[in-house]
């Protein structure tokens, strides 16, 4: 498929001729690029000359020099891509469609005008404009060999060519390298004639002392009798046990709540005797 590209001047003369032919009824920006795009369809080609957004930015600047003016007529219309949502959102997704009809400043506007209505707006944004305020200076490209910072005076050079190496230390002779040796073996046999020290004696056993643990008080023992019952609970009826069922089934409830059902008979059970006990004690 050949790719449609409208130029500035070919666009702007279209639209406006739409405008003029709509009359006092009016168009919305929607129709217009609508239209175009299909315009270039129904030529057997692809329009590639911007989205809907730059269109309505288009748009935009002919409403901003008075050249269309809004009608007053609106109409609900469902907001791109949300089609599939209007039966669930029915109000969310509204707005308005506005209609816009041409001006007299806007028929007497020539096409030249009409092609880059940025251009008529903001006559003084020109393109030397945008490099005086966003260009960089331009440089001429130097070649070979860069040229070294100048050197503030009193600071010394640094020395052209290589650094100087390190000195490279004597090599020692076959004496001192015997002597080192001798030295080396004679710690080594020293060290092993020397007797470790004894080990010292073991401390002197401590009497154990007898830690006192807390008797943990009736609302934390209740606590921990919750708890072993409902682990006890699941182990004996997990998910899906049968036998839960069954007693689910008489009891004309839920498995979750026979299970919960004898958890707390049992936890009433050891309550009464907890219970018992505190008062005897």
């Amino acid at each position: 498929m050949t790719t449609a590209r409208y130029d500035g001047l070919g666009q702007g003369v279209w639209i406006r001729d739409r405008l003029i032919a709509a009359g006092r009824r009016g168009l919305s920006a929607g129709q217009l690029f609508t239209e175009l795009w299909q315009n270039a369809t129904s030529l057997g080609l692809r329009y590639v000359d911007g989205t809907y957004p730059s269109f309505a930015q288009r748009f935009h600047r002919l409403l901003q020099l008075g050249w269309v003016q809004r009608t007053g007529v609106t109409e609900p219309a469902l907001q791109k891509g949300m089609r599939r949502f209007a039966a669930d959102f029915p109000r969310a997704i509204l707005s308005p469609r506005v209609y816009f009809r041409i001006t007299a400043p806007g028929r007497r506007a020539d096409v030249y005008q009409w092609s880059d209505p940025f251009r008529t707006l903001y006559p003084n944004w020109t393109w030397a404009e945008k490099v005086r305020i966003y260009g960089l200076p331009r440089r001429r490209a130097r070649r070979g060999r860069p040229e070294r910072p100048a050197v503030p005076p009193g600071v010394p050079r640094r020395p052209r060519g290589r650094p100087p190496r390190a000195p490279v230390p004597p090599a020692a002779s076959e004496a001192a390298i015997r002597a080192i040796q001798e030295a080396r073996a004679q710690a080594i046999l020293e060290a092993t004639r020397r007797v470790p020290p004894p080990p010292p004696p073991p401390p002197a056993a401590r009497p154990a002392r007898r830690i006192e643990v807390p008797k943990p008080d009736l609302e934390q023992r209740l606590r921990l009798v919750e708890e072993r019952i409902k682990k006890e609970a699941w182990a004996e009826y997990p998910q899906g046990d049968l036998r839960l069922v069954e007693i689910a089934r008489k009891a004309k409830s839920t498995p979750s709540k026979a299970r919960e059902n004898i958890i707390l008979g049992r936890y009433l059970a050891e309550q009464k005797g907890i219970l018992e006990e505190e008062e005897k004690g």
